[in-house]
């Protein structure tokens, strides 16, 4: 987990981390963590999953390891070694509804430039926002970062 810095937003200030958790336990402790030890007024997490079939296999557990977050932003599942059979078996809206029936605040949304302006319109001061994945979801972080 690494803090990035920190964007001034309508008059105060939104902490960014970004973190390569891709496994719930891992994804799970990292919120619960940060939520304990930063007090946002909102935790808003960006997760890509990573690999479909991982994503098939733990969305039960995906969705669960959330719990702490008040909005999660899902955008495609990183595709890397999987078939293409595999890549139609799941997909980020799945997750999103899992997420979505436990009370979780969740959207798909894709490319990664519509996540930035989502984000210019939800995040508030006092939140903390978490980019998490191990594909290239850390381009989200930076341009969320890099607008003025």
């Amino acid at each position: 987990m690494q803090k990035l810095g920190k964007r001034a937003i309508n008059g105060g200030d939104v902490t960014v981390y970004d973190d390569y958790g891709h496994h719930p336990t891992e994804i799970e402790n990292t919120l619960r963590a940060l939520r304990n030890a930063e007090c946002p007024k909102r935790l808003i997490c960006v997760f890509q999953p990573h690999q479909h079939s991982r994503t098939r296999f733990l969305l039960e557990q995906f969705a669960q390891s959330f719990s702490s977050a008040d909005v999660v932003i899902v955008p495609h599942i990183y595709f890397v070694r999987d078939s293409e059979v595999e890549k139609t078996k799941v997909s980020a809206e799945d997750l999103v509804d899992r997420l979505r029936g436990r009370g979780v605040q969740a959207m798909h949304l894709y490319p990664f430039e519509a996540i930035v302006e989502q984000l210019e319109t939800l995040c508030r001061p006092g939140d903390l926002l978490v980019i998490m994945g191990a594909g290239p979801v850390w381009k989200v972080a930076k341009g969320f970062l890099e607008r003025s």
